[in-house]
C-alpha cells in the first residue's frame, strides 16, 4: 500500500489536524487537545508515565462486585414493560399526570410546510454552554433524503455526512428551535443517568475512586495528583454538548469519538472555550463501530481503565451487523475498569416494534409510519402477525426523521434481549433500563434531579412542564439504560 508523509494542518492554538498516512486511514485523523495542566508524571520525574504496569488492574474485582454480585446499596432497575405512559403535558403540573395524547399511528404525519432553520441533534447540545465560538463554519441549509432508507449498503458515510452538515449554532440561536423543550428534557435525563451511575458521587463510581486513592496513596504522596476524578469514554460524542454534564460529575480525562470529523473539531473548539482548565480531554474522529478505539489511543492513554463508558442517541447505528454490534462491545468492555459502567440512551425497540405492528395492522400503507408534526418512523414493509421480519437481530432498518435534528437517517432496532445477551458475552450485567417517561415519573422525586428540572428550563417557576404534547411524545420513544461491568 502506498503511504505518505503526515500532513499536520493547525485549526486552533491548541489543535492539530493529522492527516492519516493511508487510504483505510482517511477516516480515523485526529484532533488532540495538549492540555500541559493534564500532563501526569510519575515518580521519577518523567512526564506522561505511569508506575502502573499495563493492564495491571484493566479486570482487577472489587470485594464489593465479585461473582456477579452488585454492590448491597446497589439494586437492579429495569423498570416496567413496554407500555408505560405518562402525561403529554402542555405546561402540566408535576404532581398532576393525566393519560398521554397519542398520534393516530395510521393517519400520516403532517409536518410543518415552514423552511425552519436545521439545528443539531437530538439531545446533543448542553443547552447550558456558552455560544459557539464565531469563527466555527455555519452549513447551508440540506436536502432531505440523503440517502434511501431501504438501501443495503453501510450507512456509516450516510451518518457521518448527515452529521458533518449540522450547522454549529449559538446558545441564542438554539432556543429558537421547534423542539426545545424536547431537547432540555433529553439533557436533564442524560445528566440524571450520568449522576446516578458515573458521577464521582455515586455508588457505582465511589468504590472504584477509593481503590484508586489507595493505590495512588501507596505511590504518591501527593492524593490529588492523577487519581482524582473519573476516566470517562464517550462513543458518539457529537459536538460534545455533554462536556459540561462531565465537569459537574467530577470528570478527569475525558476521550471522545465520533464518526463525523466536523462534530470532533467542533467539540475541540467548545472544549477549549469552556472546560480546557478543568480536565483533560482528546476527541478523535472515528468510526468506533468499525474500528478499534486502540487503532488511534496510545498504549499509555490506554493503561489506566475507563470508569464509564457513555453512548448517548447513537448506540443503534452499530446494530447494523453483528461484526459492528461486537466491535462496538469490545471498544466498551476492553478497557472498562471492573466495576465500571455502560450508560447510553437509545430508541425503545420493544415500543417501536408495538407500534409498527399496529400501524402495520391499521394502514395499508406499503410502508408503515407513524409519529406526529415533530418527528416521524417509517419502516420498509408492514410487519406481518407472526413477526417473521424480526427473526433476524441484526440489520432491522427504518428511517427516522426529527423536525430540525435528524432528515430521515437510516436507524436500526436495538432488539433488547439479544442486545443483554450480548453484553453478558462481554462481562456486562443489566443493572437499569427505563423508559424516558418512566425516568421522568421517578427521578423528579429526588431532590437534586427535581432542582435540576428548573435550573435546566424544562419545568418553570410554577412547576409546569415546558414541553408541547408532539415534543413530549417523541420523547417517550427513548429508554434509558446502564451495565456494570462484572
Amino acid at each position: 500500500m502506498d503511504r505518505i508523509a503526515y500532513h499536520p494542518i493547525r485549526v486552533s492554538p491548541h489543535a492539530s489536524l493529522f492527516l492519516p498516512l493511508s487510504q483505510q486511514e482517511l477516516k480515523v485523523y485526529q484532533t488532540e487537545c495538549l492540555n500541559t495542566l493534564r500532563v501526569f508524571a510519575s515518580s521519577d520525574g518523567k512526564p506522561g508515565q505511569s508506575d502502573q504496569q499495563p493492564d495491571s488492574h484493566i479486570n482487577n474485582t472489587d470485594d464489593t462486585l465479585l461473582a456477579g454480585h452488585l454492590p448491597s446499596h446497589v439494586e437492579p432497575d429495569v423498570g416496567s414493560p413496554v407500555g408505560y405512559t405518562t402525561p403529554s403535558p402542555l405546561s402540566i403540573p408535576l404532581s398532576s399526570c393525566p393519560a398521554p395524547h397519542h398520534a393516530d399511528d395510521s393517519q400520516p404525519s403532517q409536518r410543518p410546510v415552514t423552511n425552519k432553520r436545521s439545528y443539531q441533534s437530538i439531545g446533543a447540545e448542553n443547552d447550558d454552554s456558552t455560544d459557539a465560538p464565531p469563527n466555527m463554519p455555519h452549513f447551508p441549509k440540506r436536502t432531505r433524503h440523503l440517502a434511501h432508507p431501504d438501501s443495503q449498503s453501510s450507512i456509516s458515510d450516510t451518518v457521518a455526512q448527515h452529521y458533518n452538515m449540522r450547522p454549529n449554532l449559538t446558545k441564542g440561536a438554539r432556543t429558537e428551535s421547534p423542539i426545545f423543550g424536547l431537547r432540555k428534557f433529553n439533557n436533564w435525563v442524560k445528566s440524571v443517568t450520568i449522576g446516578k451511575f458515573a458521577s464521582i458521587e455515586s455508588p457505582f463510581m465511589s468504590p472504584l475512586l477509593s481503590r484508586n486513592t489507595h493505590r495512588q496513596q501507596q505511590h504518591h504522596s501527593n492524593s490529588h495528583s492523577k487519581y482524582s476524578g473519573t476516566k470517562i469514554l464517550e462513543l458518539g460524542c457529537g459536538k460534545g454538548g455533554d462536556l459540561a454534564k462531565w465537569q459537574n460529575a467530577g470528570v478527569r480525562e475525558l476521550y471522545g469519538f465520533d464518526i463525523a470529523a466536523v462534530s470532533i473539531e467542533q467539540a475541540q473548539s467548545r472544549y477549549q472555550e469552556n472546560c480546557s482548565q478543568r480536565f483533560y480531554a482528546k476527541f478523535v474522529a472515528l468510526d468506533c463501530f468499525s474500528l478499534p478505539i486502540d487503532s488511534v489511543l496510545s498504549p499509555e492513554e490506554l493503561r489506566e481503565p475507563f470508569h464509564a463508558v457513555s453512548l448517548q442517541f447513537c448506540m443503534h447505528y452499530a446494530f447494523e451487523s453483528e461484526a459492528k454490534a461486537r466491535t462496538m462491545m469490545e471498544n466498551v468492555s476492553k478497557y472498562l475498569v471492573s466495576g465500571g459502567v455502560m450508560i447510553g440512551t437509545i430508541p425503545d425497540p420493544d415500543l417501536l416494534i408495538q407500534r409498527w405492528e399496529r400501524c402495520s395492522r391499521e394502514s395499508n400503507a406499503e410502508k408503515p409510519s407513524f409519529g406526529n408534526s415533530v418527528y416521524e418512523i417509517r419502516f420498509p414493509y408492514p410487519l406481518t402477525p407472526q413477526r417473521r421480519e424480526l427473526d433476524q437481530v441484526y440489520g432491522n432498518r427504518y428511517s427516522f426523521y426529527l423536525e430540525d435534528a435528524v432528515e430521515d437517517v437510516p436507524e436500526y432496532l436495538v432488539l433488547w434481549e439479544p442486545f443483554v445477551r450480548l453484553a453478558q458475552e462481554f462481562g456486562l450485567k443489566l443493572v437499569y433500563k427505563k423508559g424516558f417517561h418512566e425516568l421522568f415519573q421517578t427521578e423528579k422525586a429526588n431532590p437534586s434531579y427535581k432542582s435540576l428540572l428548573f435550573k435546566m428550563k424544562v419545568i418553570n417557576s410554577e412547576g409546569n412542564l415546558m414541553i408541547s404534547s408532539d415534543q413530549w411524545d417523541a420523547t417517550g420513544i427513548y429508554s434509558a439504560f446502564a451495565f456494570i461491568k462484572m
